[in-house]
């Protein structure tokens, strides 16, 4: 099961659904890690390494990469969603949108499922793209499966949700080289399909929030955190909720 990383119909009250549960919530801490992994794969250790988080929200996957030693720079168009990346980080943080990052600047650019928000996702790819060193990373984590789009994705304003081979696809076609991908969450992609019937009906988006944000009772968090664990030792194609995917600059 995946949870919201975005509530775009109500930032100030999103950031505060989402902070609340960030810390404990099982899946933020697994993609946090799993994020963690793949740069470690691509960059090799990771101190003094430079990163940018675009689309940073409340600096929940900056923190953790920040204490493996990165460099962090993070942006967000939600003032509500930076002032709890402030408590969070150290690393410089600024009100603004991609288009307006520096050149060439970074190892690593970030985009932990953003570009499902954005109209043009092959635009935002390329600008990201832009902001990396030759022989860095953009790092890249989207919503996976169209059948299981629900009023979450709505409320999040998500355009799509993708397949593994259209991320590839449009990774390839910004310009990214050695492109790479896998889906995760896949062991609780079950779940998932029962949370779409869960909310069938619903249309309240206090409703739709309270679902996408609650946390989970404690053994039933800790049984899903242990699934996602053994998730990664999965074949990188067996269908799951979420992809990850890295190509190079």
């Amino acid at each position: 099961m995946e949870a919201a990383s975005h509530l775009a119909d109500c930032p100030a009250e999103g950031a505060a659904a989402i902070a609340a549960v960030e810390d404990r919530h099982f899946w933020f801490g697994a993609r946090a890690r799993l994020i963690a992994e793949e740069l470690r794969a691509v960059l090799g250790p990771l101190s003094g390494r430079s990163v940018v988080d675009i689309g940073c929200g409340t600096g929940f996957v900056l923190a953790v990469l920040e204490q493996a030693g990165m460099v962090s720079t993070g942006c967000d168009m939600h003032e509500s969603a930076l002032d709890y990346a402030r408590r969070r980080t150290v690393g410089a943080l600024f009100l603004a949108d991609a288009s307006d990052l520096p050149s060439s600047q970074f190892d690593a650019a970030l985009l932990c499922d953003v570009i499902e928000h954005a109209e043009d996702d092959l635009e935002l790819l390329r600008t990201a793209k832009r902001t990396v060193r030759p022989g860095g990373v953009v790092l890249v984590t989207v919503p996976a499966q169209q059948w299981l789009w629900t009023s979450i994705d709505e409320i999040s304003g998500h355009k799509r949700r993708y397949s593994l081979n259209q991320l590839s696809a449009v990774m390839k076609q910004a310009g990214l080289s050695s492109v790479k991908g896998s889906y995760f969450n896949r062991l609780l992609l079950p779940a998932q399909a029962l949370r779409k019937l869960r909310l069938v009906g619903v249309k309240d988006p206090k409703d739709i929030r309270e679902v996408a944000t609650t946390l989970p009772p404690r053994w039933l968090n800790q049984t899903m955190a242990f699934a996602m664990q053994l998730d990664g030792r999965l074949p990188g194609r067996i269908p799951g909720a979420s992809i990850i995917g890295t190509g190079r600059v």
